[in-house]
């Protein structure tokens, strides 16, 4: 990253007592709050999710396009690097700023090959042994991050972390965590629920995808 969050594709999941929850934002600024991509002109490109909460854990499944031709959105490499950013709170507000943060490298390239994908509608908010193929941590190992990738075009990927707030994900920010296109997930009143979001800036909060113009394009998602 070149300046803290900007320019990240942000996806931010919690799990409330509605149910579980997923933002598709992007980082327009150095800090936050980061506007979804649907209130800059993009669009909510998570095609599914669902999420949990159990023993101080928040787990978000979804399902996202590898390319979602949203400007808010960061394209995913189907072998390769990417430059990430993980963060969890302790509060469900998706607006709230987080508690523990922190960056690393997702190495995409020479994974083994993943099981076939379950359909979308089988995402249960619950990683199971084996159900990805593929797995890193992060924070000593309370973030985890799970994926797969289905037929070069589809990521499937599972968040779980020690948190009982949201838990966020920003994929190759700019400048820090702007430009970052992020993932937020929860659970509220038992229902899943998901952000795409897009990173405006180095901190939060970040707007959803819908909200700067964009999408809503993760495929499916579960908690």
């Amino acid at each position: 990253p070149e300046l803290m969050m900007q320019g990240a594709d942000m996806l931010i999941g919690w799990v409330d007592g509605k149910g579980p929850h997923l933002e598709d934002a992007y980082s327009t600024g150095t800090t936050g709050p980061h506007p979804a991509d649907t209130d800059q002109g993009g669009t909510f490109d998570i095609t599914a999710f669902n999420g949990t909460e159990s023993g101080g854990w928040t787990t978000i499944e979804f399902a996202r396009n590898l390319s979602t031709g949203d400007g808010h959105d960061k394209p995913i490499p189907g072998d390769g690097t990417v430059t990430i950013l993980w963060a969890v709170s302790d509060a469900d507000d998706f607006l709230a700023q987080h508690t523990r943060r922190g960056s690393g490298i997702w190495r995409i390239a020479g994974a083994p090959p993943p099981p076939p994908p379950p359909p979308a509608s089988e995402l249960d908010g619950v990683i199971s042994a084996g159900e990805y193929g593929n797995n890193t941590s992060w924070d000593g190992g309370s973030f985890e991050l799970h994926w797969r990738i289905a037929n070069n075009t589809t990521l499937y990927a599972g968040i779980r972390a020690q948190t009982t707030g949201w838990v966020s994900l920003g994929i190759d920010p700019e400048i820090r965590m702007q430009g970052a296109d992020m993932v937020f997930g929860g659970l509220a009143a038992d229902k899943a629920y998901a952000e795409d979001a897009y990173s405006v800036g180095q901190t939060g909060p970040h707007p959803r995808d819908t909200d700067l113009g964009g999408t809503f394009d993760l495929l499916a998602y579960n908690a």
